[in-house]
């Protein structure tokens, strides 16, 4: 029998190495090893290509999209509570539910738009809708951007912004975002699917400086995704449907606290 990964099973092994990413974010200064972090960068395409498979394979795009945003708002407000309560050097910054969520808002509204205009003209106002709601993430990107270039920065709406995804804000920034759209629009041919991985990946190495490609800055390891994703079998396998909404942001909350304790014994 030919081996094979379920979505389920792939979801499973970024949770692993999601975790050691995280540890290691935490608690390098202890001396967890770099490799966590290194094997850690192929987490991110996984999880965007599950999220592709969930946009392709669900009943309900907008009842999925709306799951996303909802856990984004989630993170966002634990986030910035517990960087309040329990104030570190340590940003908690991790979102991957707005990056995910992102991706599919643009893909549903790309495909709208698409569909729309091959309908009769009556349609047109979806297009309109479509380009609106296409518009207004890059929109709050000029308004975010706009409020960091003020002095003093006006913290609180720059807050309130943060909680609607937009490009250059959600973990991954832009990089994460094209991948989303290249997983989805090539999603007919794996080949070319994983190619994009391999080749975005590639050009990540050659622009990283050579003295920090195999110590700091590794992002260009997202490459190695390629690998799990090529034994993906399209089959959802079995599992908790909502594990993964509860553990992700469970962890990184505790991790935190876990750093707030030790550096404040340390104080």
């Amino acid at each position: 029998m030919r081996f094979s990964l379920t979505a389920y099973q792939l979801k499973l092994l970024g949770v692993l190495l999601m975790v050691g990413d995280h540890v290691h974010y935490f608690f390098m200064e202890l001396g967890v090893p770099t490799v966590l972090y290194a094997v850690g960068r192929i987490v991110a395409p996984i999880f965007i290509f599950l999220s592709i498979e969930g946009m392709v394979h669900t009943h309900s795009r907008e009842r999925y999209l709306v799951r996303l945003l909802g856990w984004s708002w989630v993170m966002t407000a634990g986030n910035v509570w517990l960087e309040q309560v329990l104030p570190t050097e340590k940003a908690l910054f991790a979102n991957i539910f707005a990056c995910l969520f992102l991706g599919g808002w643009f893909i549903y509204f790309i495909d709208l738009c698409l569909q729309s205009s091959k309908q009769s003209p009556r349609a047109g106002w979806k297009i309109i809708i479509s380009l609106l709601a296409l518009l207004l993430p890059w929109l709050v990107d000029l308004a975010k951007v706009s409020i960091l270039a003020q002095e003093p920065v006006n913290t609180p709406l720059l807050t309130a912004l943060h909680f609607i995804p937009s490009p250059h804000f959600i973990e991954g920034g832009l990089l994460f975002f094209l991948l989303a759209l290249w997983f989805y629009y090539t999603r007919s041919q794996r080949e070319v699917q994983l190619l994009g991985l391999v080749l975005l990946g590639g050009m990540l190495y050659l622009q990283t400086n050579s003295a920090e490609r195999w110590s700091s800055d590794l992002q260009w390891m997202m490459l190695g995704a390629v690998l799990p994703l090529a034994y993906y079998n399209g089959q959802r396998g079995a599992g908790h449907k909502y594990f993964f909404y509860l553990f992700y942001p469970l962890h990184l909350w505790l991790l935190y606290g876990l750093y707030y304790v030790l550096v404040t014994s340390k104080a």
